[in-house]
């Protein structure tokens, strides 16, 4: 048996948990709050985590894209999380990485700046899940120490007051843009979920489709997209309003209209961060030398190297640089260097149409790794730039 540590209100726990649903991979999930978690868990991975699997043999897997590669990496997958077409499995990496990173200020926004609709069902989830054991009456002081650690993380990823319109903006017109593409695609890249599927599950389930103010927002305008989270979390591909679809992804020439516009969203609306980040990272590493191996972050683990700023539809937002973001990057890099030339070029051609290009083509001067449950720096980038 699996153990999925993790809670229902947590962004990344939803993408491991509809990997293993659609999967079929047998597993128990169990609160963060659990002791085992508490005592064991946190001392092993070096740090307070979720989501975090128990293998069968108890070792310990912490980040939702390990948690994909270890149960890929031995063939257990029952619909194939990197789809076999070069287009389509690199729109699925693209999405893997805009859903868990890129979404991040729209999911944070519409959870922590709407507390008379929000808050009493928000206190009431961390207080479940962190400590289960722990009578109701007695849990709303722990809570409220880690809801407002959440509340500055949202700052630090430039939520205020001041960009909400905009983050509230630039979310409603892909929320429309992806409820046009489900009309007709149950998942994003075709008739079985992938990599993107799962990525977007990240902000779009414990955020976006639960949280009483953003949940209302989907119901009334993205029917869709409120269903297609309900799909990611039921098993088998659970597609009975899609009469005859195939399970088949898009061929490499026939991308949807539909999907092409929420690509160029993707480019119009975050790509300026990616620029950001990429350009303080590979000047951060020209002051810093590191060694391969060596944590990012250092020994503390920051996520974050410095603060960027970039602008997102005429309002200059402030954010700390997330290398891990840049990691998620490097996947999909990875994706589209290992294909034959005339595969590459199809490729290229779609992301250059919705102005993706860049994400094939900015990097990081260092390759960014995973060990140990940790981000490290990895060898020199070939082919870097930006």
């Amino acid at each position: 048996m699996y153990y999925l540590y993790g809670a229902q209100h947590s962004a990344y726990t939803g993408k491991a948990r509809s990997y293993l649903i659609k999967q079929g991979i047998a597993f128990e999930e169990r609160a963060f709050g659990h002791p085992r978690f508490m005592q064991e868990i946190i001392p092993a991975t070096g740090q307070f985590m979720i989501p975090v699997m128990e293998t069968e043999d108890g070792a310990f897997v912490q980040d939702t894209a390990d948690i994909i590669d270890y149960f890929s990496s031995r063939g257990e997958e029952r619909f194939p999380s990197r789809p076999q077409g070069a287009v389509a499995s690199a729109i699925s990496h693209l999405f893997d990485l805009f859903g868990g990173e890129g979404m991040l200020r729209a999911g944070m926004y519409y959870r922590w700046f709407f507390d008379d609709q929000n808050m009493a069902f928000i206190e009431d989830q961390f207080g479940l899940f962190m400590a289960p054991d722990m009578p109701a009456d007695q849990r709303m002081e722990l809570t409220r120490r880690q809801t407002g650690t959440m509340r500055k993380r949202a700052a630090s990823l430039g939520v205020t007051d001041e960009t909400g319109a905009v983050i509230e903006q630039s979310y409603l017109e892909f929320l429309d843009a992806f409820n046009s593409h489900l009309l007709d695609s149950p998942y994003l890249v075709g008739g079985a979920p992938t990599l993107g599927d799962y990525g977007m599950q990240v902000m779009f389930y414990a955020h976006l489709a639960r949280d009483p103010y953003s949940a209302t927002v989907m119901k009334r305008e993205a029917q869709a997209v409120l269903r297609w989270t309900e799909r990611l979390n039921q098993p088998g591909l659970c597609t009975p309003e899609y009469l005859n679809f195939s399970e088949n992804c898009i061929a490499d020439k026939e991308v949807p209209d539909t999907l092409k516009r929420m690509m160029r969203l993707v480019a119009q609306d975050y790509l300026p961060e990616i620029e950001a980040s990429i350009g303080l990272h590979n000047a951060w590493l020209a002051e810093n030398p590191v060694e391969i191996g060596m944590p990012v972050g250092g020994e503390k683990r920051r996520r974050i190297v410095g603060f960027i700023r970039f602008p997102l539809r005429g309002m200059e937002i402030e954010c700390g640089a997330r290398t891990y973001s840049l990691y998620m990057l490097q996947r999909l890099q990875d994706c589209v260097d290992g294909l034959d030339p005339v595969a590459q070029g199809l490729v290229h051609n779609v992301f250059q149409e919705t102005g993706c290009e860049p994400f094939l083509k900015l990097r990081c001067h260092r390759r960014i790794d995973r060990a140990d449950n940790k981000e490290v720096w990895g060898q020199s980038a070939q082919g870097t730039g930006g």
